[in-house]
């Protein structure tokens, strides 16, 4: 983040709220730690500090597997470390495991 723009950090983090939804507010707190956010289709892609992050966001339990397993496909496509945001205050018990099993690393997003 370059010192003195705060306010074109919060611009950005309020556009991508507005534009992509639950989706778009994963990526305002990227936005917001630092990071250069592209959103692609349905993941994001996070640069910076010498990572790159592919993620995504799942709002409930049934879809959150399947988006596990194609974030681990973008991300060997685009050599990054697969991340799911799991939005919401849904029970996540049983699905954390199951998606730190297959190799993905799990963010719990609440609002």
């Amino acid at each position: 983040m370059v010192r003195g723009m705060s306010w074109y950090v919060n611009y950005l983090a309020n556009t991508l709220r507005r534009k992509y939804g639950v989706l778009g507010r994963v990526a305002a707190r990227y936005v917001k730690a630092g990071f250069s956010v592209r959103v692609l289709k349905d993941v994001i892609v996070a640069q910076g500090k010498g990572m790159k992050y592919v993620i995504t966001a799942a709002e409930n339990p049934k879809e959150a597997v399947r988006l596990g397993s194609r974030v681990i496909e973008v991300a060997g496509k685009l050599g990054g470390v697969p991340v799911v945001a799991l939005y919401g205050r849904a029970r996540w018990g049983p699905i954390i495991g199951e998606l730190r099993g297959i190799g993905v690393r799990v963010k719990l997003v609440r609002g």
